[in-house]
């Protein structure tokens, strides 16, 4: 009997607490309120899209209301002007992962609006625009709505699925590395007053482009130049037509603690190789330094000199193993300034004659797999 009791007991708790959270959950209150008034741009403006990276359009609006008092997620709708917004052209998030009251699109962004919406490169497209206020699963339209005009880039329908340097002035037959939606980019060096072109095939019938004014991508033979022989950064984006380029002038090996400096030589091919570089390492109370990464001076196409750090995707990083560590741990990617943190660290077999000891090292960076490097003794 007293067993019969203490599972009844159990069952009307069990059915307690799920009525409890039936009945939570039927509170949520997912109530917003729309978007009464927008800002910016105004009402029919005119834009004529430029191929800079950082070109953008500001849109900005009232904020809408969440009943609840909790945050509202807002998206920027464009559709035809004569759609309802129902099954829009295109929709994008605010700043802050759609939680601003304003979105910061850029051009290359409304270069792919306007061609979804059936404008080739170069034309010009009408378009309206609107913003979507949610909260949870309820999405609320803004009874208002501007038109806006896009000139779009001159872009390219069908980019190669390839691309190559070619040309004197170039590493000629080098492969750019592919990022997908027609971008590439590339690492090599170029010869000052000698033409480079790329090329989507290094053998049969190819088409040949070049750099044109303002850094517009241009399908011919013409060629360009650079002023300065050196290793740049090239990178190619047919979406937009649209290029930039970034002159490397020199890779190095950063060592975290002392902050030294190893340069790396350009050896050709997207490759920087130094052999036999001394390294004095320094003795901390838990051990020696082990922790390095990388550091490009490079001159931007506006020419403003600026600095590029290299690292591993790591926060932090244990010690390898040279020969059984796998190989993503020498992959490179962009990391910020942080003294410490994205860096690598040494193989500890290097550490067995210190403090003054040499590594060669070889930096990869070309279309052969991922970006990585290598260090040895």
């Amino acid at each position: 009997m007293k067993l019969f009791v203490i599972k009844l007991s159990v069952i009307a708790f069990v059915l307690f607490a799920l009525a409890g959270c039936t009945k939570n959950n039927s509170s949520l209150n997912l109530n917003v309120s729309a978007v009464q008034t927008l800002y910016d741009p105004e009402d029919n403006v005119a834009v004529v899209l430029q191929p800079s990276s950082s070109a953008s359009v500001f849109f900005d609006w009232s904020p809408a209301l969440a009943a609840d008092g909790g945050m509202v997620m807002y998206e920027v709708a464009f559709d035809l002007p004569n759609g309802d917004f129902s099954k829009p052209v295109y929709k994008v998030l605010s700043d802050n992962k759609g939680m601003m009251p304003q979105a910061t699109i850029t051009h290359k962004v409304l270069n792919q609006i306007a061609a979804l919406a059936g404008a080739g490169p170069s034309e010009t497209i009408t378009l309206k625009w609107t913003v979507l206020s949610t909260k949870g699963t309820n999405e609320v339209l803004s009874p208002a709505s501007r038109k806006i005009t896009i000139t779009r880039l001159a872009g390219f329908a069908n980019p190669p699925s390839s691309l190559y340097m070619a040309g004197q002035g170039s590493e000629a037959g080098q492969q750019f590395t592919g990022l997908g939606n027609g971008e590439f980019e590339i690492y090599t060096k170029l010869t000052s007053g000698q033409s480079f072109q790329f090329v989507d095939a290094v053998s049969g019938t190819a088409n040949t482009y070049y750099i044109g004014n303002n850094g517009v991508l241009m399908q011919g033979t013409t060629g360009g130049t650079v002023p300065t022989t050196g290793v740049y950064h090239l990178e190619v984006d047919f979406t937009s037509g649209s290029t930039t380029m970034t002159q490397i002038n020199s890779v190095n090996l950063f060592y975290d603690d002392t902050k030294t400096l190893i340069p790396i030589p350009y050896a050709g091919q997207g490759v920087w190789k130094v052999t036999n570089a001394p390294l004095t390492l320094k003795q901390e109370s838990w051990g020696w330094e082990d922790r390095y990464k990388f550091e490009y001076m490079v001159t931007k196409s506006d020419g403003t000199p600026s600095t590029e750090w290299w690292g591993s995707v790591n926060g932090d990083n244990s010690s390898p193993t040279t020969g059984s560590t796998a190989p993503s741990f020498w992959y490179l990617v962009p990391v910020t300034s942080d003294q410490w943190n994205n860096s690598f660290k040494f193989d500890h077999a290097f550490f067995a004659t210190p403090p003054d000891i040499t590594i060669n090292v070889t930096v990869t960076m070309n279309a052969t797999g991922p970006y990585t490097h290598s260090i040895s003794q």
